[in-house]
């Protein structure tokens, strides 16, 4: 949190709020808890449709033997690009193999079907898309990642960090609420994901207003 902090004397009023709050709804645990994820996803660093290869997820094989010296269990969130690959996926069965680590989702608009939007900078963001687009995306994804992996992503992780409140509410939860939030359910954080909803929501208005300010 202290990374997001604002520049002139932490983050602002709102935000703190929020946080306290999450603070108190959050489970205690003694120490410090690490979490440790990576985005397994495309080589191309510039958004592409076409061309995708995958030829960097050779190398988790020797970040997973030192992730295991470490006795580091980390989430993998992964891409459409990634599941659908057979010799990717192998690499990924294999080093998530025995519980050695987590296969999450990763949704990259731009390469995951079905492809419906038009390829223009602002469509890379997820909540910018229909709803329905954005839901059919993510069923295609979570279906690749069953099919391959055997198993339900339980956590997801939207491309550039486009998530929005409609992604969280009907993507994520409405949709399929045992499956998509069992994580939480398990740790009885309901109400956490109710501030967090608010929180992306309060982002959203605020945005949405100096849009339209500019605009004037």
């Amino acid at each position: 949190m202290a990374a997001h902090a604002g520049r002139r004397g932490g983050a602002p009023r709102e935000r703190r709020i929020v946080i306290d709050r999450i603070d108190r709804l959050a489970p205690r645990s003694e120490g410090v808890l690490v979490i440790v994820s990576l985005d397994t996803e495309e080589d191309n660093w510039y958004r592409s449709p076409y061309d995708v290869t995958v030829e960097n997820i050779g190398e988790l094989r020797r970040l997973a033997a030192f992730f295991d010296r470490l006795g580091v269990r980390p989430t993998y969130f992964t891409a459409y690009q990634v599941a659908t690959d057979p010799r990717a996926a192998d690499v990924m069965r294999e080093v998530s193999d025995g519980g050695r680590a987590e296969i999450a989702a990763h949704l990259h608009p731009w390469n995951t079907p079905p492809v419906a939007e038009a390829f223009v900078p602002g469509n890379s963001m997820l909540n910018n898309l229909p709803l329905e687009l954005q839901v059919a995306k993510l069923r295609r994804l979570t279906a690749a990642l069953e099919e391959t992996f055997d198993q339900t992503p339980r956590a997801f992780r939207a491309g550039r960090y486009g998530l929005g409140s409609d992604t969280v509410a009907h993507g994520l939860v409405e949709q399929n609420p045992r499956k998509s939030v069992e994580k939480f359910a398990e740790y009885n954080l309901g109400p956490l994901i109710r501030e967090i909803l608010k929180l992306v929501r309060a982002y959203e208005r605020k945005r949405s207003e100096g849009t339209r300010e500019k605009g004037n």
